[in-house]
């Protein structure tokens, strides 16, 4: 039975393509929030980002002496402080002034893959449903994109990739989800929306309409694409241990739907524990 008030997060890794997959919600009429982050020169489709959640993960990383570039936060020493109930309960409040009247709301941040425990238990509080989709893209895009903008090393680009997507994955699976590749919502989004609508108990309906022909025809832009990767485009190998392209072979497999969960998770627990 789907309860009656949900919540759709989208989790990824910064430049990981989480802004188009939280634009493509708004096809199934998933309320983002009226406090979007605007759009930049260097990202003119928008982040679709709520702003006051994005300040509030922020604020919580940053009390606790990290930020979105710093790899080793653990959110399970952050539930030990004294503080935690009280922040989690201002949280709620704050989210249901804003979000209580949509039956179906979602936001993405990619911090939050660093703060799914407190975030669930948010949810908790507020007695909302929530569904995730984990958005995949190739580490070395996601990597170059970042040493590009901000002149962060290969290295660490590649850390907080796995750090993040290990997060996504180990927080949310016991909960309805699906795994998205940006590569392939850009070059096949109707069959995309189609198995996010599926998964994730969308209106499927909807996928006839002029919102999913206007994101599919107008929004979506492979020229705004400036780096595309494939299995054979390894990681520089002053940077590569193996795992981020074991990682990514499995977190793509499932995105392809060419793996069961249950030998995903295997093979996944096995790599990343």
């Amino acid at each position: 039975m789907v309860a009656e008030k949900r919540v759709v997060v989208v989790l990824g890794m910064h430049h990981s393509g989480t802004s188009v997959i939280a634009r493509s919600l708004m096809v199934f009429n998933v309320y983002l929030g009226d406090d979007l982050m605007p759009s930049q020169p260097d990202h003119p489709t928008g982040f679709w980002e709520d702003n006051q959640i994005t300040a509030t993960n922020d604020r919580i990383l940053v009390a606790h002496g990290f930020s979105w570039r710093k790899p080793g936060f653990d959110c399970a020493r952050l539930k030990k402080h004294s503080t935690y109930q009280q922040t989690i309960r201002h949280i709620a409040q704050h989210v249901h002034r804003r979000f209580a009247h949509a039956p179906l709301w979602g936001f993405k941040d990619p911090r939050t893959c660093r703060l799914i425990p407190l975030w669930k238990d948010v949810f908790r509080l507020l007695k909302v449903q929530a569904s995730y989709i984990i958005v995949v893209r190739h580490p070395r895009s996601v990597a170059e994109s970042l040493r590009a903008k901000y002149r962060m090393s290969l290295r660490l680009g590649y850390q907080l990739w796995l750090e993040h997507m290990a997060a996504a994955v180990t927080e949310t699976r016991q909960h309805r989800r699906v795994f998205v590749s940006y590569d392939r919502m850009l070059n096949d989004p109707k069959r995309e929306l189609r198995r996010e609508a599926e998964a994730l108990q969308l209106d499927t309906s909807q996928l006839k309409t002029e919102p999913a022909r206007s994101f599919i025809q107008s929004f979506l832009d492979t020229q705004l694409r400036h780096r595309l990767y494939g299995y054979d485009d390894v990681l520089p190998s002053a940077t590569d241990t193996g795992v981020h392209m074991r990682a990514y072979a499995l977190l793509d497999a499932m995105a392809a739907d060419e793996i069961s969960a249950t030998a995903f998770h295997r093979a996944w627990k096995k790599l990343c524990g």
